[in-house]
């Protein structure tokens, strides 16, 4: 499973370096980012070849200029924000809103 997270890794730099050069669709970037976002957050090794790719690249970076390292900055709170965002907004049932009511209206 190792292997295999590292290689949806490297095919996600394919397409988005297929993006740059007219390669890839604009389509098939963004389903397959969701993909990798979907399988990031469900398997620990996705998120473990991640970190390592962090680790790899943080530790080449640090003899770069600045504007490297906060480009790469960019990129990691870019990802971070995409990843943290809400995959599906749970719902409140009829009765859990009354009781939530009722306990606010009770503390006043």
């Amino acid at each position: 499973m190792k292997v295999v997270a590292f290689v949806e890794i490297g095919i996600l730099a394919r397409l988005l370096l297929g993006l740059f050069v007219r390669q890839s669709s604009i389509l098939s970037v963004l389903v397959y980012v969701h993909f990798v976002r979907m399988r990031y957050i469900q398997s620990m090794y996705t998120r473990d070849a991640f970190a390592r790719l962090k680790a790899e690249v943080d530790a080449r970076i640090g003899g770069l200029p600045p504007v490297v390292k906060t480009a790469w900055d960019y990129v990691q709170q870019a990802a971070r924000l995409f990843v943290s965002s809400k995959v599906i907004e749970p719902q409140q049932t009829q009765g859990a809103r009354r009781s939530s009511a009722g306990t606010a209206t009770a503390a006043k």
